[in-house]
């Protein structure tokens, strides 16, 4: 007697409706990717917000890794490499650990600027004309309040107190001030790669 891989005729209108689904997820279909985030996205929350902490970051994290995958044209998901659901566990894992060290990097350099008086430390030198006019280009697209502070800061060497009684401002303006002109200098300079996560 000879069985089949599907032992019940439910089971095998399950597996088809799973290829179905992912061939439809794979071709870019809309209602695919809304199948398929009705169907893993309370399980990948779980994964992210293990490692977030966050139910809010979770579900950021869970959307923005579906909708990534989605898109993908290329080097997106294998059918013959394993499930979607772990496939996408990957991927959620991989984004939420990249949030918790961007989100801890952006809370140190916060600290930093709140705690110290002293100068920002000028430690590296650029010597790519292209990232020199990037930079250029990022800096002039500040707001002129912020423009002001990292100028005080940087180019005249004024420490955050220097910088409020020149300018007549309370500190905490000031560091909060050069805090937002720093995240966004840190976007406008990120890889185009990454940028567009």
């Amino acid at each position: 007697m000879r069985f089949s891989s599907c032992t019940l005729e439910r089971d095998c209108v399950s597996e088809r409706d799973d290829e179905r689904l992912v061939l439809e997820f794979q071709a870019r279909r809309p209602e695919a990717l809304a199948q398929v985030y009705a169907r893993f996205e309370s399980y990948l929350r779980v994964v992210a917000q293990n490692i977030l902490g966050s139910p809010e970051e979770a579900k950021d994290c869970v959307h923005d890794v579906l909708l990534r995958v989605w898109q993908r044209t290329e080097h997106g998901y294998d059918l013959t490499k394993g499930s979607l659901l772990g496939y996408l566990a990957v991927c959620v894992r991989h984004d939420a650990i990249t949030r918790k060290r961007k989100s801890s990097r952006r809370h140190e350099l916060d600290e930093q600027l709140l705690q110290s008086d002293a100068p920002p430390s000028m430690s590296f030198e650029l010597t790519d004309f292209i990232e020199v006019e990037r930079l250029r280009r990022a800096v002039a697209a500040l707001p002129a309040e912020q423009l002001t502070v990292v100028h005080l800061a940087y180019d005249q060497r004024l420490s955050h107190r220097q910088i409020a009684n020149r300018l007549g401002l309370p500190l905490g303006t000031i560091k909060s001030r050069l805090a937002l002109a720093i995240r966004k200098l840190d976007r406008a300079l990120r890889p185009a790669a990454e940028s567009n996560r």
